[in-house]
């Protein structure tokens, strides 16, 4: 093994180390489990957003995004990423999700409100992510790892409760029609 190894497997490590040690929500041992929030070092707290709501920027974005859409049928968006990620197996390349949202024209939506297009990515840390508009269930399972969510899971649950005060608060029509896929019933 080469000095150019060792010293990229030593940075690999110290920024999971403090991946884990910033954001230990978000790591079930594998640093796959929220991958929705791979992409991210924002400390929690410092968005202006409560704890609760800070998981919803970082973290649990995904499951705010579905219900958004769920709510109201505006469209999701998503910016994805490649990141090295820690496995059993080592460290593979994969793809991660950075941030999901609805998108309203030229707006992102999510957990602060609207947020113009270019600036959404503004609170996250990536390397070359690049625009998706995803479906439920690839963006249920970039978040989860599976492609569904029951109803009453109560992340779930969590999100839509957001949800609807964020549809509520921003007057968002809400949609006439059976809910997506997203969830088992």
């Amino acid at each position: 093994m080469s000095a150019d190894d060792d010293d990229f497997d030593r940075a690999l490590a110290e920024f999971v180390a403090d991946f884990k040690a910033r954001h230990p929500h978000h790591y079930d041992g594998s640093l796959r489990a929220n991958l929705g929030s791979a992409g991210s070092l924002q400390e929690a707290g410092t968005s202006g957003l409560s704890r609760d709501e800070e998981e919803f920027l970082h973290g649990k974005c995904h499951l705010l995004a579905v219900a958004l859409n769920e709510l109201t049928n505006i469209p999701l968006g998503a910016y994805l990423d490649e990141a090295w990620v820690e496995t059993r197996d080592g460290h593979v390349e994969m793809t991660v999700l950075v941030h999901a949202f609805v998108v309203d024209g030229d707006e992102a939506i999510d957990i602060r409100g609207r947020v113009p297009l270019e600036d959404v990515l503004e609170e996250f840390d990536f390397s070359e992510p690049w625009f998706v508009n995803p479906s439920v269930p690839d963006l249920v399972s970039l978040g989860e790892g599976r492609k569904k969510i029951g109803k009453k899971n109560p992340r779930y649950v969590e999100a839509l409760r957001h949800a609807e005060a964020l549809a509520e608060r921003l007057q968002l029509p809400r949609a006439g029609g059976p809910p997506g896929m997203s969830v088992d019933r």
